[in-house]
């Protein structure tokens, strides 16, 4: 494959939790004979060559971004004839494949944040032109399980008082989709936004995990970013884009009004299909691949024709994100609250948790009473804590919550059952 070729692949995926995998044999060939398999060696994430980053972050006020690349490699054999279905991370070539992509992403990704993306043994093109959803369902077993274990790392290490944004590219927007479902709900309190560039989110995706939230505007957080582009609504490829939401990423409109990109390329989002269709743009720099993409979609196009208005969203949700989860001795102003800080100062406030296994909604409690804390002038109210008989009516203890960096301080103010007096 030559390199604009390369460029027009992509798909990966991650399944969250415990997997099993079959990495024996295919099945028989047509002489009866089966093909023998190589599989890679797995990737060390705490090794450095493991990964692309970045920090363009001077200021400490952007997000830490984690990317998935898409899909670089075909079947390929080894010196003995083994067939391998994935890419190679300790292959230098491999990598150099996969880094073409990521440092163009990093150009403007990592403009304000700090930048991450692994190298993970992704499925190659081959799964994806089967048109067989059980193929690549079992193809990306091993892939996600990569993805997975490089996001746990990166969270690990990161600093969490940061928000993080997760993106990625087809295979690599797969990746995202199933990220969401394999992170914790405490770890998704953190994340400004993900973006599914060129892949799909289905209703079984959306019912299956509530962490997957539709954008439906320029500035919400906690949402997931989902585009495909194509020339026409019959180029829609149904294993990449046939998506159940979608959202213009040039005017962050969900309904049908037109937008004009670049002073010539109209861009307009169906409702109806829930994908970009482009006017005034051919997309010829992107060559067809084996009748699969861009021969009417635009696939190859999703981390490149947006990019200036991905780099300011990013930066939108980032700054809103940090509006909306300040310190504890600073009052949030998230986008739409309108009301004052001070409008119930004189109003006594009684906090109950009643879902003693969440501790997302511990977090919500801790947050609310940090909120309520802060004035205008910086004054807070006194704080009096009634244990009780708590635990005995359900409540729960919120001991010791699973907080980071900027909740800390917090953490001594909850209590079992708590009243905030004027």
């Amino acid at each position: 494959m030559n390199h604009l070729q390369r460029l027009a692949i992509g798909l990966i995926f991650c399944a969250g939790g415990a997997m099993s995998f079959s990495l024996g044999a295919e099945p028989e060939t047509s002489s009866g004979a089966f093909s023998p398999q190589y599989v890679p060696s797995p990737p060390t994430y705490g090794d450095t060559a493991m990964w692309i980053t970045a920090d363009g972050d001077s200021l400490g006020t952007g997000a830490d971004v984690f990317y998935v690349v898409s899909t670089w490699e075909e079947d390929w054999q080894t010196a003995d004839g083994a067939v391998c279905h994935y890419a190679d991370v300790w292959n230098t070539h491999h990598r150099s494949h996969m880094a073409k992509e990521i440092n163009g992403v990093a150009k403007y990704m990592a403009d304000g944040n700090r930048f991450f993306a692994p190298f993970y043994r992704h499925a190659t093109i081959d799964a994806f032109l089967s048109l067989n959803e059980d193929t690549i369902h079992s193809r990306t077993r091993l892939p996600m399980a990569d993805v997975c274990e490089a996001f746990d790392y990166f969270q690990r290490h990161r600093d969490r008082s940061r928000p993080f944004v997760i993106a990625g590219f087809s295979q690599g927007g797969m990746a995202v989709v199933e990220l969401l479902k394999h992170m914790a709900d405490t770890t998704y309190e953190q994340m400004a936004a993900a973006y599914v560039m060129g892949y799909k989110v289905t209703p079984q995706d959306t019912a299956t995990c509530h962490r997957i939230r539709p954008a439906m505007g320029e500035t919400d957080i906690g949402v997931t970013i989902c585009y495909n582009t194509v020339k026409n609504l019959k180029y829609v490829n149904p294993v990449i884009a046939e998506t159940c939401f979608g959202i213009n990423p040039v005017n962050w409109r969900t309904d049908a009004s037109p937008v004009l990109l670049h002073d010539s390329i109209t861009v307009t989002l169906s409702p109806e299909r829930h994908v970009l269709v482009v006017d005034g743009y051919s997309g010829s720099e992107y060559r067809p691949y084996r009748n699969f993409i861009n021969v009417g979609d635009i696939h190859s196009c999703e981390p490149w024709l947006y990019s200036e208005c991905l780099r300011k969203n990013i930066a939108a949700r980032t700054r809103e994100w940090r509006k909306c989860h300040p310190p504890c001795d600073q009052a949030p102003v998230c986008s739409g609250d309108e009301t004052s800080p001070n409008e119930h100062t004189d109003v006594s406030l009684m906090i109950l948790d009643t879902d003693i296994a969440s501790s997302t909604d511990d977090l919500f409690a801790l947050e609310m009473l940090c909120r309520y804390e802060a004035d205008e002038s910086g004054a807070t109210h006194r704080l009096q804590a009634r244990t009780s008989q708590a635990t005995s009516t359900g409540l729960s203890s919120l001991q010791n919550p699973p907080l980071a960096g900027e909740n800390r301080a917090c953490r001594k103010q909850i209590v079992k059952l708590a009243k905030i007096l004027p």
